[in-house]
């Protein structure tokens, strides 16, 4: 019998899949403005700001940390993403990235050890959300920063993409989709230091011309769009939310 859940199960079978279609390094544009928007709150020295990486999946978020020097922890449940970030450590020689296997909701690290959590797309997945937000309030430090990137609720996504939305979400596994409002319920004793909204609609039209060329110039181009709309929440498809710990 499996200590997973069924949910559990079904996510590390689909996730599996997908990590095992990486065979090389190569962040894209999207996701390297995510790291510029985090690092852009770091105010502590990076050699010594400890980084958690929940869920890292790919390992994006915890490479990039560990290139710029940080001392990065990546936790992952599926095999697939712990063996890919270890063959990039090993790759890139990067002896401050240490990659653990563990659940978002329970997490096996002292309170108070890190000055930057980084949970990208993975509170919508978690049955359990309220357990695993106490676990990341818990592990990070005083003044510390908590970076949340979730799928936006539908109330604010173009209406012609909420069929494709709606049947993402189910082939994914998410179980809910946000909005300021709920997130900061969440985190009421946290400061809420930036908001972006990304995805925008002129984005995923670049996306999907892109689909049919294929050129990293066109991404680029999308990437700059969102950039013009990360403060308006209509049309946008996903929140990142980057909190502080003040309490």
């Amino acid at each position: 019998m499996s200590k997973y859940s069924v949910h559990h199960q079904q996510q590390i079978g689909y996730f599996t899949k997908e990590f095992s279609q990486f065979a090389s390094y190569h962040p894209a544009p999207w996701q390297l403005s995510y790291i510029k928007k985090i690092r852009s709150e770091i105010k502590t020295p990076l050699a010594r700001t400890k980084v958690l990486d929940i869920a890292a999946g790919s390992g994006y978020a915890s490479v990039e940390f560990a290139k710029k020097g940080c001392q990065v922890t990546a936790t992952d449940l599926t095999a697939e993403s712990i063996n890919l970030i270890n063959r990039y450590k090993k790759a890139m020689r990067l002896k401050n990235l240490k990659v653990v296997k563990s659940v978002a909701e329970k997490l096996p690290f002292p309170d108070n050890t890190f000055d930057v959590v980084i949970a990208n797309a993975i509170l919508e997945h978690i049955p359990a959300e309220t357990q695993a937000v106490n676990e990341w309030r818990r592990v990070l430090k005083q003044s510390g920063i908590l970076a949340i990137t979730v799928p936006l609720k539908f109330r604010y996504i173009w209406p012609p993409l909420w069929l494709p939305n709606w049947i993402h979400d189910r082939r994914i596994g998410h179980l809910r989709r946000y909005d300021l409002a709920y997130l900061k319920s969440k985190f009421p004793d946290y400061k809420v230091e930036r908001v972006f909204y990304t995805g925008n609609v002129f984005k995923i039209m670049v996306m999907i011309i892109n689909l049919f060329f294929k050129s990293a110039r066109l991404e680029e181009i999308g990437e700059k769009l969102d950039a013009y709309t990360n403060a308006i929440p209509y049309g946008a498809n996903n929140i990142m939310v980057i909190f502080k710990k003040i309490v």
